[in-house]
């Protein structure tokens, strides 16, 4: 049955015998922990083998499904990801989206160059009304030959945050 406090009183020297807790954040940092390589004009979901950060361990798997992050709970979360490459040869429009399971895009960043390093980063903001959904990063790169995504935790990475 449910019950109402009408009036609470309080007595000096007075403590909890449990202290209220606040759940663990919901946040999830994985990234690429060997170089990956692309095809020419290929578009392929980055599969994250690596954790930087796992504060629950049903957000991502490194064995099943490691492209996902998936939510634990229904709320609004922040997606961000990045990728490096430091193919000599940027002539190739290259791009990063994060999308939700229906394919729908939650952010899209891109860019070219002529050489040297290029690194694009994108965030977005998702509300997940429903468990079951999960984010992936994508990589497009449109013209161009094979090259590599650069790996470790501060260079090709995909996180996950409820807000």
């Amino acid at each position: 049955s449910n019950s109402t406090v009408t009036a609470l009183s309080v007595s000096s020297n007075s403590t909890f015998t449990l202290r209220p807790t606040m759940p663990p954040p919901v946040f999830m940092k994985v990234f690429l922990d060997s170089t990956w390589a692309i095809g020419s004009s290929a578009d392929s979901t980055i599969a994250f083998v690596a954790q930087a950060i796992a504060i629950n361990s049903s957000l991502h798997s490194t064995a099943t499904n490691p492209s996902r992050l998936t939510p634990d709970s229904t709320g609004l979360y922040q997606l961000s990801a990045q990728f490096e490459t430091s193919d000599p040869a940027l002539i190739a429009r290259r791009t990063l989206t994060i999308q939700d399971s229906s394919a729908g895009a939650i952010a899209v960043g891109g860019g070219a160059g002529s050489s040297g390093v290029l690194q694009v980063n994108v965030t977005g903001y998702k509300r997940f009304d429903a468990t079951g959904g999960y984010a992936v990063a994508r990589f497009t790169q449109a013209g161009g030959s094979t090259h590599s995504l650069s790996s470790g935790v501060g260079l090709t990475w995909f996180s996950m945050s409820k807000l």
